[in-house]
């Protein structure tokens, strides 16, 4: 069963355009979604090869922020494009898994980070029902890459 319906998809994507227009905006979002968790968070700046030694004060003006930013934004995009296809949201999912695994990051902190991440995106979108079911399909996603690390 799909996560979203194709309809929920084009309406997210539709209002988030401004944020994932360019590679520019897509890292900037990722960017800010990692500031977002290491506020929360400082300890999983460690986490991160390209961010050893920095901290929550210093950590947004890093190259390797950037580097993670933007290919956070660009998994959540092709998460997101794949939800309303349960084979190939389920791809994307097994591979995230694979990703995280080698990380030393716990299923609990994986989806300890979701309501951050429902938090940011609740606050870039502009229509209720984008709010609902980003949370719905971040929820869903968070979870299922937890299951399979």
């Amino acid at each position: 069963m799909a996560v979203l319906t194709q309809t929920q998809i084009d309406s997210i994507l539709a209002d988030l355009a401004h944020h994932t227009d360019t590679t520019e905006h897509i890292t900037e979002m990722g960017v800010s979604i990692y500031k977002t968790l290491f506020a929360a968070h400082p300890e999983y700046i460690s986490y991160f090869s390209k961010l050893q030694g920095l901290t929550k004060d210093n950590v947004g003006q890093s190259e390797g922020i950037r580097y993670y930013g933007r290919t956070l934004g660009e998994e959540l995009i092709r998460l997101l494009k794949a939800a309303s296809n349960p084979s190939v949201l389920e791809e994307r999912i097994v591979q995230g898994a694979k990703d995280h695994k080698a990380r030393p990051v716990t299923k609990d902190q994986f989806t300890g980070a979701a309501p951050i991440f429902i938090k940011f995106f609740q606050g870039l979108l502009k229509k209720q029902e984008d709010k609902d079911a980003i949370e719905k399909f971040l929820l869903h996603v968070m979870q299922a890459i937890a299951a399979k690390m």
